[in-house]
């Protein structure tokens, strides 16, 4: 008879010291004791995670547990045919920590019900921060207009949930395309010995913190037609695996500048024509031949006609 039967649940996760970590895949597990003398039948066990844990798979097991968890739930469901009396069992689920899981502590609520007896508990999973880890950012192109200054962002990212430790930009620049300097920020670059080469620096980054670096560059006008990128190794010192990237840069051209020049004071006689001479010429990076078809308008003071 269930009726004489009765169980409860005990936990504790139990990956490397009891811990589980943000990033990577763990294990929980229960043990579950029938303290009735009959057997316990349709046994069945719930198991709600927070958000940020996924459910990865049951463990085998000589129990013969069946787990499944609906697609979009949070929720892992189990079942057993029966637990004999006076005897316990195991329940061993993997789940996966998202990286960016941030909280020290998870809470794990499991359900566990069987005939006429229900029973809940809690188990309070310690959660390991995720390393550090660099990451790039590089979703959209940068821009440059043919012999304008202008920023173009390397986005660095410490994705991981501790301090990193010192990081290294390495930026190697095509021929075309000059560094100028840096924008405001706590990154310093300094030339390699090939000025196409920077070697940018910066302490400690925060987790889950972007530390963009802000580059000053210039491009000329042999950049024009051209597919430009600046190619990236981003390195921090606990870690001997660097990060390799691209930034791909879209050099436009830059818009064409035009000057008009006069005399400044001619001498007309009235009823002669004068001649007026005008100077228009090209002032900005386009090229000259961009201006083709530039047009100059003169207007005339009353009395005077072109």
């Amino acid at each position: 008879m269930v009726e004489d039967s009765a169980f409860h649940g005990r936990g504790q996760p139990v990956l490397a010291a009891g811990v589980l970590a943000a990033g990577s895949d763990g294990q929980v597990w229960f043990t579950i004791k029938n303290t009735g003398q009959a057997t316990a039948r349709d046994l069945r066990a719930e198991l709600a995670l927070p958000a940020g844990i996924t459910y990865a798979g049951a463990s085998s097991s000589a129990d013969a547990w069946a787990c499944a968890s609906p697609a979009g739930s949070s929720t892992v469901v189990c079942t057993l045919s029966g637990l004999a009396g006076l005897s316990s069992g195991s329940l061993t689920l993997g789940v996966r920590v998202a990286e960016q899981f941030a909280a020290a502590e998870a809470d794990l609520g499991l359900t566990l019900a069987g005939g006429v007896t229900q029973a809940g508990t809690v188990v309070h999973a310690l959660v390991q921060p995720a390393p550090a880890r660099l990451a790039l950012d590089l979703t959209s192109n940068a821009a440059l207009v043919v012999g304008i200054a202008a920023f173009v962002m390397v986005p660095v990212r410490n994705a991981g949930g501790v301090h990193t430790g010192s990081l290294r930009v390495d930026v190697r620049m095509p021929a075309e395309i000059h560094w100028e300097g840096n924008g405001p920020s706590a990154w310093t670059c300094l030339e390699g010995a090939d000025p196409r080469d920077l070697v940018c620096t910066i302490g400690s980054v925060a987790p889950r913190t972007a530390a963009p670096l802000p580059l000053t560059l210039r491009a000329d006008d042999d950049a024009l037609g051209q597919l430009a990128a600046l190619a990236i190794v981003a390195t921090q010192a606990e870690s001997a695996e660097p990060v390799r990237g691209e930034v791909a840069v879209t050099i436009r051209p830059a818009p064409v500048e035009l000057a008009v020049s006069s005399p400044g004071r001619v001498t007309a006689v009235a009823g002669a024509p004068t001649w007026i001479q005008l100077t228009v010429a090209d002032v900005g990076w386009a090229n000259a031949a961009n201006a083709a078809d530039a047009v100059v308008g003169v207007a005339a003071p009353p009395g005077v006609s072109g």
